[in-house]
């Protein structure tokens, strides 16, 4: 056990080295299970000059994205990160982070000389906490980006390449095949791509429907239960779940949910039922509120409102109760119907 742990050491020491580097030294790491080799100096500018991860999209319409890599490199200067969508648009998310280079091509050099290391995410998004081009430029060549400088988080800045920022995805469909990659324009250093991720966010009009549409107004009469379907129209490997529904504002106390809230998960092209009903009979003829059901997709949440109304029946008039006062007015209304009756009779 002794010898295999040393064996282990001088591997990770010989092969990796990267703790080790001088300033301005190449080293190449060696292939790694489970990773894909990065073409050392094979960037030219095209997606298959590239090492890619592919990613399947959810069904549905994107409203937000961001994207996270882990990866090792000796040279962060060398590489270039984009990401391509089903329809090829394609965003860079770094470009040689400390190298001005006057086209996305992988030609010149050399950028940043800080390192990757397998122990740490980067995470790209809009509005991250630090530009791309400046990766790397906090620390010295032998020290890790995130791992050392603690900066994990960053803003596309695709320099020459292709794209803007996350919000070029915006309103595209996510089903389909996408794809991470990274790509090394410099000679001498060498890492591996070992995974990768994108976090979509999804349109709530794509994850579920309902009948009446949202927004409309719910008009029942008294006694009558309504019945309100929200189905699910998001794509096969989604579920919609806890439904959950409510009455505020104008008469809310009056209405209650008689069934379907919440409501379990509804397959795909499925739907759930929410009944409602109206308490008692209004007064002032009708009562009104506003319904809301919240729904989850997955990560994603959100809600439908319905202004309601109930229109009342007939009200009967007040029975006096049996108390005092409602027999006097009782015996009063005898005695008037009597005298009615006796002058009839005798006049």
């Amino acid at each position: 056990m002794r010898i295999f742990v040393l064996f282990i050491l001088f591997l990770s020491v010989g092969a990796f080295a990267q703790e080790t580097k001088t300033g301005g030294e190449s080293i190449d790491l060696l292939p790694r299970g489970g990773c894909t080799i990065i073409p050392d100096d094979g960037y030219d500018g095209s997606i298959a000059s590239m090492a890619c991860i592919t990613i399947a999209g959810p069904g549905g319409v994107i409203t937000d994205l961001n994207a996270e890599i882990t990866m090792e490199h000796t040279w962060i200067g060398d590489l270039t990160y984009k990401v391509v969508a089903p329809d090829n648009t394609t965003l860079t998310l770094m470009s040689r982070p400390g190298f001005a280079e006057p086209a996305d091509d992988g030609s010149d050099c050399c950028g940043d000389s800080s390192d990757l290391q397998l122990a740490d995410t980067l995470t790209f998004r809009d509005g991250g906490a630090t530009s791309a081009e400046l990766m790397g430029s906090t620390i010295i060549g032998t020290q890790f980006v995130c791992g050392d400088d603690g900066l994990c988080e960053y803003a596309p800045a695709p320099d020459t390449g292709p794209g803007t920022s996350f919000a070029d995805f915006v309103g595209l469909q996510a089903a389909g095949n996408w794809q991470v990659c990274v790509g090394d324009g410099g000679l001498g250093d060498s890492g591996n791509l070992c995974s990768a991720n994108l976090n979509f966010t999804i349109a709530i009009g794509a994850i579920a429907t309902s009948t009446p549409s949202d927004g409309s107004t719910l008009n029942f009469g008294m006694g009558a239960a309504y019945n309100l379907t929200i189905g699910n129209d998001a794509g096969a490997d989604t579920d919609l779940a806890n439904i959950s529904c409510s009455f505020a504002g104008g008469d809310a106390a009056e209405f209650s949910v008689t069934s379907g809230n919440p409501a379990g998960p509804v397959a795909p092209g499925g739907s759930t039922v929410v009944s409602l009903a109206a308490n008692t009979p209004p007064d002032n003829g009708s009562f009104s509120s506003t319904l809301t059901c919240t729904f989850e997709n997955d990560n994603t949440t959100g809600s439908f409102s319905w202004p309601v109304t109930v229109a009342g029946a007939y009200v009967p008039p007040v029975i006096p109760s049996t108390n005092f006062y409602g027999l006097m007015l009782l015996l009063l209304a005898t005695l008037s119907a009597a005298v009615v009756v006796y002058r009839k009779k005798f006049i």
